[in-house]
């Protein structure tokens, strides 16, 4: 059984074009980042927004926590299908697409001052992102998948989308999934006659994967817009780079608290700071899914022929 959302908050990055009016960037307050979020222009992920504007308001008493993976070594696994939208003759994951979908993750990967790793683990069946209770947590995958034939989130016209699930009371990652959406929008996976670069986008949405949000500096990876045919997000900025280093440093392994006062991932804790779905429903009210997604539709272009 996949898990919904008892909340979810949005951050897009949408795309830049001449004479447009600047849209207010969507960062967290600097009132609420520390001194070497400000110093270095990154954003650590929160578990709440204190100021509700980015994502899901703090309830009463709820902190807002950084979140970040519990290990060093984190495995995705990316769908069999691959993208017909990008590769037209075959109805697999092509070799070139899996590299241009590894390098992404690589480009974080390959940073000195981190232990932190992500680890490519194969391909899947799996088409449907989100944590699921229901089986051991260490069964639980990493997602990357393309949807060519229609967007299952109706609510969110993106172009791609990642699904970050954490504990609230203590910021553990859970498991992150990303979703490109190949059905609406046309992406172009090489140097020539660029539209929407898949490098690009994929690896803004691997920041967020490994718990960053959007950055100040205009000219970081994490920016929340992107111009058609800009390719510069492949490489990290230096703003990228602390953030990652920041959550993640070599040397270290994290060692977040029990967040569940040791009831297991599935919760029994359910009067902490987990009190994150106002509704009181869901199977578990411990965990908290938040929606992370780039490149908003408006203004871009449509796949051709649509």
């Amino acid at each position: 059984m996949r898990l919904l959302p008892p909340l979810a908050f949005a951050a897009t990055i949408l795309l830049l074009l001449p004479f447009a009016p600047v849209a207010q960037a969507q960062v967290l307050g600097e009132e609420h980042r520390t001194e070497e979020e400000i110093e270095h222009e990154f954003v650590q992920t929160r578990t709440c927004d204190p100021d509700g504007l980015i994502q899901s308001p703090c309830s009463f008493d709820q902190q807002p926590l950084p979140i970040q993976w519990n290990s060093n070594t984190v495995r995705y696994v990316i769908n069999e299908m691959g993208s017909q939208q990008l590769h037209p003759d075959d109805d697999h994951l092509t070799d070139e697409l899996k590299h241009s979908i590894i390098e992404s993750f690589e480009t974080w990967n390959e940073q000195e001052c981190s232990a932190y790793e992500m680890v490519y683990d194969g391909t899947t069946t799996e088409r449907f992102p989100g944590f699921d209770t229901d089986i051991d947590p260490e069964d639980n995958i990493n997602l990357v998948v393309f949807r060519d034939d229609d967007w299952p989130h109706p609510h969110y016209h993106a172009v791609a989308l990642t699904t970050v699930t954490f504990r609230p009371s203590n910021g553990e990652v859970l498991s992150a999934d990303i979703e490109i959406n190949t059905a609406q929008f046309e992406f172009t996976d090489s140097d020539d006659d660029v539209a929407i670069d898949l490098r690009n986008t994929m690896t803004h949405e691997v920041g967020h994967f490994l718990g960053l949000d959007h950055s100040p500096n205009h000219t970081a990876t994490m920016y929340f817009t992107a111009a058609e045919g800009e390719t510069h997000k492949r490489e990290l900025h230096d703003a990228d780079i602390a953030g990652l280093c920041h959550i993640y440093p070599e040397g270290d392994e994290p060692n977040l608290p029990d967040g569940t006062n040791g009831a297991g991932t599935d919760g029994g804790n359910r009067d902490d700071n987990g009190r994150c779905s106002l509704s009181g429903q869901g199977p578990d009210q411990g965990l908290i899914m938040v929606i992370l997604f780039t490149l908003a539709a408006i203004c871009l272009r449509r796949r051709r022929g649509k």
